[in-house]
């Protein structure tokens, strides 16, 4: 019984000795034989006619190899260059950095070309992402240049790498070193499941819905920036590119108690004096930053890495309190905004949805509400280029730069037309319902891949008609 006891939770499996001499990647370490990974082994081998390896479709596998550090010429140009961070449900590429065309000197990096697939093969790896623009992609992507396919054929085959069963080949297989990474060879040996033509129509349908509800959604929030720009007066704004301030000594640390040569760049007093604002962040607005007692077991954990680019929140930790880091401590309600207060993350701001009522946000954030602004216009506010610029001008620290309760109160701040923020916040919750219905729609065709390869197309495509039928 003790036995028993200790063993509760854990999974063991036999495995011979001859078999573990076939694998060809000579790997003994219990998790490569985990149960979940054994079943797709099995699914495998048993339907050998459904599968294909990537290496026998003609394509190539390929990745940038070592070249010239690019930071110099970030956001110098036009072309993006995507890096593990940004691929997410989409290619993130209206916060990828922009390059110019490279010369000779970096004929090691890629340029990818739209219906290409690139797949994360360090940090965060086996995450797939679909080009939709000739792009340049970073040493720690895995490219696929299925551009060279037929649409049907490269959505189908992204969808696929999607899937939870893909996921758990290329996790299974990484590299075991140091760090787990993907291989350029794993990648061509993985075995690719040959879809039906049919089948393959259903998943670019649906495909291109996503597609349609996601580029409506960002259209709507981006339409919402610009009523903020407008009643700004800063849609054609351009800010001083001078970099020298020349400062006596009241109008410096006399007056604000900073030394720093940042803090006095002339585009912040360019911005500041372009939004006019004669109220401060305070006389606005509620900012909350302490920390509370748990008065219940599990709760959910927002942190940085779980914020859209357009002010949603994209997943959370669901764990009991003691379990969570010591920085899970900010109590968060529905309808409230929380900002981030770390420099090179200012931007990581959401609106919190009904889900996520109650939730635990990090102490990375501050928590903000207002009876004078509603939740939507102060989520696009705190998004905004100018607001963001006045946050980053009071950011102080060494190791970790960030924005004090204090300088984020006393910082100058616009207060909207009422008619204008209700036409934002129609804009934004449009943009929202849109956002949850693409998410949705990439979930549906994600498990319907999964339904193909446990049960088959047949059943698969009966999944299909019944979601569209409940969503109908």
């Amino acid at each position: 019984m003790k036995y028993a006891t200790l063993m509760s939770g854990l999974e063991a499996v036999e495995i011979p000795r001859s078999k573990v001499s076939e694998i060809s990647t000579f790997r003994i370490d219990s998790e490569y034989f985990m149960k979940q990974y054994l079943i797709h082994d099995k699914l495998i081998i048993e339907k050998p006619d459904f599968f294909t390896k990537l290496s026998n479709m003609g394509l190539t596998v390929d990745a940038s190899a070592f070249y010239p550090s690019l930071e110099p010429y970030y956001n110098c140009g036009e072309i993006p260059f995507v890096r593990v961070a940004d691929v997410k449900n989409e290619i993130d590429y209206d916060n990828c950095v922009k390059v110019p065309k490279m010369s000779d000197d970096f004929a090691t990096l890629k340029l990818c070309k739209p219906g290409d697939i690139v797949l994360t093969k360090g940090g965060t790896i086996a995450k797939a992402g679909l080009i939709k623009q000739n792009s340049y992609v970073t040493r720690d992507l895995i490219f696929i240049n299925s551009s060279e396919m037929r649409k049907e054929d490269y959505i189908s085959l992204f969808l696929l790498f999607r899937s939870k069963f893909m996921y758990d080949l290329m996790v299974k297989s990484s590299s075991q070193s140091v760090q787990p990474h993907l291989t350029i060879t794993l990648i061509r040996d993985l075995p690719i499941l040959i879809f039906s033509e049919k089948f393959k129509k259903y998943l670019t349908s649906i495909y291109g819905e996503f597609d349609r509800s996601s580029a409506e959604s960002i259209r709507l929030y981006k339409s919402a920036e610009n009523i903020i720009l407008t009643e700004l007066g800063l849609t054609n704004f351009v800010p001083s590119n001078e970099p020298v301030a020349v400062k006596n000594f009241s109008q410096s640390f006399g007056a604000s108690g900073r030394l720093d040569a940042e803090y006095y760049q002339p585009k912040y007093e360019d911005y500041e004096a372009s939004i006019d604002a004669i109220r401060k962040l305070a006389e606005l607005c509620n900012i909350y930053d302490s920390t509370f007692v748990p008065h219940k077991n599990d709760y959910k954990y927002i942190e940085l890495a779980n914020i859209g680019t357009y002010g949603n929140i994209t997943g959370c930790t669901v764990a009991p309190f003691k379990e969570l880091p010591s920085r899970a401590r900010r109590l968060v309600k529905s309808g409230q905004v929380i900002v981030s207060s770390i420099e090179g993350s200012l931007a990581s701001c959401a609106l919190v949805a009904d889900d996520y009522d109650e939730a635990i946000c990090s102490t990375g954030f501050y928590i903000v509400d207002s009876t004078k602004i509603n939740s939507e216009t102060l989520l696009v506010l705190f998004k905004s280029e100018p607001i963001q610029q006045l946050m980053k001008k009071r950011c102080s620290g060494t190791i970790l730069t960030a924005i004090s309760k204090v300088a984020l109160e006393t910082m100058p701040f616009p207060l909207i037309d009422k008619d204008k923020q209700r036409e934002i916040a129609d804009m934004v919750q449009k943009s929202f319902a849109l956002r949850r219905q693409s998410e949705q729609l990439l979930d549906m065709a994600k498990r319907a891949v999964e339904v193909a390869i446990e049960d088959g197309e047949e059943k698969a495509i009966e999944f299909l008609e019944d979601a569209n039928e409940r969503n109908d």
